[in-house]
């Protein structure tokens, strides 16, 4: 696993906007007590599905992977089977490319978010749902949060969205992000539970900038920007 860290790193650096998971194929061996003879069995620890984004820490990352496929291999081993680690015959990486993003309007909350009352869903109309999340997360109001408004749009022409386009596509974050000094935008997405898509590259200080957190969400039609 150490020889391969920098060749998996590599490959993930050079394939961002991917869910990946590391499957260690190895094989397993016990001594039957009874006869001596030593049976083999395949075994295949894999790590979680993890995120690789622009900005993803991939050393630190493969260290989580790899820990996780260490435990599972201990667990396997603790199970009183008897069986013991003998040799490796294959890390493989399995990857799955991000769709990209599709026409985005309003779109009501999962349940499960919609009841934790933590969420702004903008009432958009438009393909701009980004642009006013964005905006709301930098303009809290306590009246009518969701509420699209001439309050909102004004405030909206404060930030620069030169060559944006709408519907936003990671490409137009990243350059709404480098042309906005003070701003760091990180994107996540909701799968049964809420998990990162975008992580800005900026490191953000607090007291020397702003981070805003917008949520993806989607159903089989579309998908929207919420705060």
């Amino acid at each position: 696993m150490d020889r391969s860290r920098p060749l998996v790193i590599k490959l993930l650096e050079n394939n961002r906007e991917i869910k990946f998971k590391m499957v260690l194929h190895c094989i397993m061996e016990k001594t039957n007590i009874k006869t001596g003879e030593v049976e083999s069995h395949q075994k295949a620890p894999h790590s979680r599905i993890e995120i690789n984004l622009v900005g993803t820490n991939t050393d630190e990352i493969y260290s989580e992977m790899l820990k996780t496929i260490l435990e599972r291999l201990a667990t396997f081993q603790r199970s009183g089977s008897n069986w013991i680690f003998s040799s490796v015959l294959s890390l493989d990486i399995h990857t799955v490319k991000y769709k990209p993003l599709k026409m985005s309007s309003y779109i009501h909350l999962p349940i499960a978010l919609k009841g934790k009352r933590a969420i702004i869903n903008l009432q958009s109309t438009d393909v701009q749902g980004f642009k006013w999340s964005v905006t709301r997360a930098l303009n809290p109001k306590d009246m009518n949060p969701r509420r699209i408004d001439n309050e909102l749009r004004e405030q909206a022409e404060g930030y620069n969205w030169t060559g944006i386009n709408f519907p936003t596509s990671w490409k137009d974050i990243d350059k709404f992000d480098s042309q906005n000094e003070t701003i760091s935008v990180n994107v996540f997405g909701y799968e049964v539970e809420i998990y990162p898509r975008r992580i800005s590259i900026k490191t953000y200080k607090p007291g020397r900038g702003e981070l805003v957190n917008p949520l993806l969400i989607s159903n089989e039609e579309k998908q929207h920007y919420c705060y």
